[in-house]
């Protein structure tokens, strides 16, 4: 048995299969579908995605046995997903003129999906007709079919439009359209569930960046698409990001980097044979090859992947290439050739295949929706314009109605009027009297608030003169009475008796702390709070407090009087953020009074209470 006979049994095995398993769905499904074959199509659609050899066998098996011959509606779906099948195979597909009339079937039949689905395949029709202003038509038409507001949206099916949208705006050199198009390719691939798909979007927006100058965007894209395969385990995918990047170190001259990458494409992307080959349809590498080696100064190498270029149909970076090449040579006869050359190339390219005339497509479509909308807005605006009329013509006679009725009423609400005047002028000729008596009261009460305010200010300054006083007189009366405790007149006569050896320890500062915290409560916490000051500065600062001249509190503390005044310097930086040493008594005077003012205010209010 040959390998031809086994694929033909393989092949029988399967069709036999479907045909059972489509049997057994029409026994499932007789009760929910309107005939069996609907249930037999059903099953082989849903086969589609993951066999569609199995389901395009089925459905030929179904069309040569001609079942829906006598049913429209079966023998339409049969068409459409023979279509479909042939779509996904990449083999022939029904003619345009054919396929039209599935097309205009769906148009008042089936759903929105399959609405958009006749369309999305009359437009791959007319695109292996190599028409791309035709496809682009139908693909838009296709997409505006779609209800992305019903659950049951066929998002796979959508996003299949924009993948070939983008890929013709991309083919027809319009970078801008197939950037907008890839991003829409990539919404509804993960409305779908279809991740993988998303991830080639990503990857073929890396080259549309590129192509639009914008290298931040295509390196960003790089590693956002190589981390995206990375999390779905598709490692030569990862792997096979890199050729922009590549294209962008060697463009600045980062050879070593660009070499780095060249290998791990190489030898992680599954894309190369035993030979170091590229596989086809990735034969464009060639050119990053050539781009290294004459990089490196490697000429030779370089002219070999150029030449190797121009063996794919990439005659103008060929032609590019080999004029750099021979420019290192300095040979200008094939200088002069090459640029004659890439002028030829750039033409052919720049003919091929104008971006023009899909935009124009693109256009006309907008143009033609826009002039169907219009239509039906003027059928809409006729229907309005009559229905104006009608309601016109009603309001007119009931209209004529009502006025003679209002008409007798206005005559007797003028006699209500000139009475309602009459009794309206009394009332005015009363409020006006009324308004004089309030201004005389108004101004009385102004005149009697201006001489309670002269009363209460002065008031308020003779209590601030008396809270002055009590200031002064509550500080003077501790001050005096402090001058009599036994401490301050060991103090005093200390001052006038010199020992020999200087010596403070007969005076006990313990004793004058807890005195001078007693008469100067609220100066001792100030000092005192924080731990701010040394014991030397507070005794310095309590000193000077009581009246002690420097040479006196020196001589009190046994130290130089120079040595008193950086202590005050310093207490008076670290209570006052002040530092000189003359302004420290003034400072505690005022913190003295104030803090004293403010208990005074407390005992005056507590007692006006």
């Amino acid at each position: 048995m040959n390998s031809n006979q086994s694929q033909h049994m393989k092949r029988t095995l399967t069709v036999a299969i479907v045909a059972l398993l489509s049997l057994a769905a029409v026994m499932l499904f007789s009760g929910t579908c309107s005939s069996p074959y609907d249930a037999r199509l059903q099953h082989i659609d849903s086969l589609m995605d993951s066999n569609p050899q199995a389901a395009y066998d089925s459905l030929s098996l179904f069309d040569s046995l001609h079942l829906y011959d006598g049913d429209r509606a079966g023998q339409m779906r049969l068409q459409l997903l023979l279509a479909k099948a042939q779509n996904k195979l990449y083999r022939p597909m029904p003619s345009d003129s054919t396929f039209m009339e599935v097309v205009s079937y769906y148009d008042s039949h089936g759903s929105a999906n399959d609405r958009m689905l006749s369309r999305y395949l009359l437009g791959c029709i007319y695109r292996d007709q190599d028409n791309g202003p035709k496809a682009v038509r139908w693909y838009l038409e296709a997409a505006e079919q779609a209800d992305t507001t019903d659950k049951n949206c066929d998002y796979r099916t959508l996003f299949g439009i924009y993948g070939q949208l983008a890929g013709l705006y991309k083919e027809y050199n319009s970078p801008h359209e197939s950037l907008k198009e890839f991003e829409k390719y990539i919404l509804y691939s993960e409305k779908a569930g279809d991740t993988v798909s998303a991830c080639f979007g990503h990857e073929a927006m890396i080259y549309l960046h590129y192509a639009l100058g914008d290298t931040v965007s295509a390196l960003s894209k790089v590693e956002d698409c190589r981390n995206r395969y990375l999390e779905h385990g598709m490692h030569e995918e990862a792997a096979g990001v890199y050729p922009v990047l590549i294209y962008v170190c060697l463009e600045r001259g980062q050879f070593s980097k660009a070499r780095y990458y060249m290998d791990i494409y190489e030898r992680e992307s599954g894309l190369f044979d035993s030979s170091n080959n590229i596989l086809a349809g990735h034969e464009h590498y060639y050119k990053i090859r050539g781009m290294y080696s004459l990089g490196v100064g490697d000429v030779d190498s370089a002219e070999y992947y150029y030449r190797k270029l121009g063996n794919y149909n990439y005659g103008y970076e060929s032609a590019q290439g080999l004029l750099k090449v021979y420019s290192v040579k300095h040979d200008n006869d094939s200088v002069s050739k090459y640029t004659r050359l890439c002028e030829t190339e750039m033409d052919s390219i720049l003919t091929q295949k104008k971006a023009s005339e899909l935009i124009q497509a693109s256009s006309s479509h907008t143009f033609d929706r826009i002039k169907t909308k219009a239509k039906k807005s003027g059928k809409i605006l006729t229907g309005i314009a009559l229905l104006c009329a009608v309601v016109a013509v009603v309001l007119v006679f009931y209209g004529r109605r009502l006025f003679r009725r209002y008409k007798s009423r206005i005559a007797n609400l003028g006699n209500s009027l000139s009475e309602t005047e009459e009794a309206y002028r009394q009332i005015s000729n009363s409020h006006k009297k009324a308004i004089c008596e309030v201004d005389k009261l108004r101004s009385q009460l102004d005149y009697s608030n201006e001489e309670h305010k002269k009363e209460i200010y002065d008031l308020t300054f003779e209590k601030e003169q008396l809270s002055a006083s009590l200031y002064k007189l509550d500080i003077n009366a501790s001050m005096e009475d402090f001058k009599k405790s036994h401490i301050y007149l060991v103090l005093k006569e200390r001052t006038r008796i010199v020992p020999k050896n200087s010596n403070n320890q007969d005076i006990n500062w313990m004793s004058f702390r807890k005195e001078f915290s007693c008469h100067f409560p609220l100066l001792y916490t100030t000092l005192t709070e924080n731990k701010k000051l040394s014991h030397q500065e507070f005794k310095v600062c309590a000193l000077l407090w009581l009246g002690f001249e420097n040479k006196e509190i020196a001589n009190l503390i046994n130290c130089k009087a120079q040595v008193v005044s950086n202590a005050k310097a310093s207490a008076n930086e670290k209570l006052f953020s002040d530092k000189s040493a003359k302004t420290l008594l003034e400072n505690m005077q005022n913190t003295a009074v104030a803090i004293t003012g403010a208990q005074q205010k407390q005992k005056v209010t507590g007692t006006i209470i």
